[in-house]
């Protein structure tokens, strides 16, 4: 804790991570964990990256490596999901790898659940869908068909009115 206090995250991670298999008691060991990740987490993604290549202990690399993926990668979820996956066949006997992170285990929940197609709902025929549609990049492509005349061009697709997604 005394690292922590000066802010010296690397410094506690890896203090942690040495004292982790002397300790007892499973409350104890997850917390231990917590810690060594939000340390972790604290460093720049640069360093993670520079350690992640120059750290030879693997255990102390696991924990770079899987920091470094969280953090790194954040621009693409797919990549990162991927990344994820590789990192858990590498390091299959490691800590993290036995329960990943909090943080970790929600981003891959979230990116089991993620939406493969979004919709966005404009007035059929109105000047606002004109203006907001452009704001936003899409311009209206009805050419004045009502939504009778959508509804029967795509049969196949599934209109529910009910249900809005708001963003």
């Amino acid at each position: 804790q005394a690292w922590e206090a000066q802010e010296n995250f690397l410094a506690a991670a890896r203090e942690r991570i040495f004292v982790a298999p002397m300790l007892e008691g499973t409350d104890v060991q997850q917390d231990n964990h917590r810690q060594i990740w939000q340390n972790l987490i604290q460093l720049p993604t640069e360093t993670l990256d520079t350690l992640t290549r120059t750290i030879a202990i693997p255990e102390i690399q696991g924990w770079l490596e899987l920091a470094w993926i969280y953090k790194g990668q954040q621009d693409d979820l797919d990549a990162q999901m991927k990344a994820i996956r590789s990192w858990q066949q590498r390091f299959a006997d490691h800590p993290a790898a036995r329960q990943l992170p909090d943080s970790v285990r929600l981003l891959t929940e979230l990116a089991s659940t993620k939406p493969q197609r979004i919709a966005l709902l404009l007035p059929l025929r109105h000047v606002v869908a004109q203006r907001v549609g452009g704001l936003l990049g899409f311009t209206p492509g009805l050419g004045g068909q009502d939504l009778d005349a959508l509804r029967d061009q795509h049969r196949g697709l599934a209109l529910d009115l009910h249900r809005v997604l708001q963003v």
